[in-house]
């Protein structure tokens, strides 16, 4: 028989007790307790102030543009930089005493806004009397025809700007200031201190220009 060998007990060595001065040494992890559910990310923007654009959007800036023409309108502001002058062929013209950028207002079409048809049986009587001018402005607005009837004498000089077919620098536009139509010349150019004012009548009838010749060649 072979002989067992005895049982042996093995001795588990004492672990040593951690002291005041091993616990400073190493220290334990001390985990932080979670964040509530609903407690929320602290944006950025909770930090720092956000820096807004100064710029204005193009669209910005064409209504800035519209409400100060709908203001130069209202208040004739124009009117006392334009100053009248006389002209042998074509008789009364304006000149401005101040300089205009390209698109800038320069002076409103001011009379009597008249319907179409209207305007025509107006046309019809005065053309009867030699003695009175032509200053009927026929145009469209809205899918709808209009005239400025400028024909009673009044200080405004718009009335007054002469005709150019080669060489205009303003051109006709129709706007609308608080429902009511108003019918003004800006400058299709840069307009020079005592330029004179001219646009194109647009009148290529045979009756009118037999007469007046200057409106083809001017």
């Amino acid at each position: 028989m072979r002989r067992r060998k005895p049982w042996t007990v093995k001795k588990r060595r004492p672990r040593p007790r951690k002291t005041a001065s091993d616990s400073a040494a190493s220290p334990k992890r001390i985990r932080k307790p979670p964040a509530p559910k609903d407690q929320k990310t602290p944006l950025i923007t909770e930090f720092f102030k956000v820096r807004r654009s100064g710029r204005k959007t193009k669209k910005q800036l064409k209504r800035e543009t519209e409400l100060e023409i709908h203001q130069k309108v209202l208040n004739k502001t124009n009117e006392p930089l334009l100053e009248i002058f006389t002209e042998k062929v074509k008789g009364r013209g304006i000149k401005t005493t101040v300089p205009f950028e390209k698109g800038d207002f320069v002076v409103e079409y001011k009379g009597d806004l008249v319907e179409h048809n209207k305007a025509k049986e107006m046309e019809e009587q005065y053309s009867k009397n030699e003695d009175i001018g032509s200053y009927m402005f026929f145009f469209e607005y809205l899918a709808k025809k209009w005239c400025v009837d400028a024909t009673a004498e009044t200080p405004y000089k718009g009335r007054l700007v002469n005709h150019s077919k080669l060489r205009p620098n303003l051109k006709a536009r129709a706007i609308s200031i608080d429902g009511a139509v108003h019918l003004i010349l800006v400058a299709k150019s840069k307009i020079e201190v005592g330029e004179e004012l001219l646009y194109d009548y647009g009148d290529r009838s045979s009756e009118v220009t037999s007469v007046n010749t200057w409106l083809l060649t001017s």
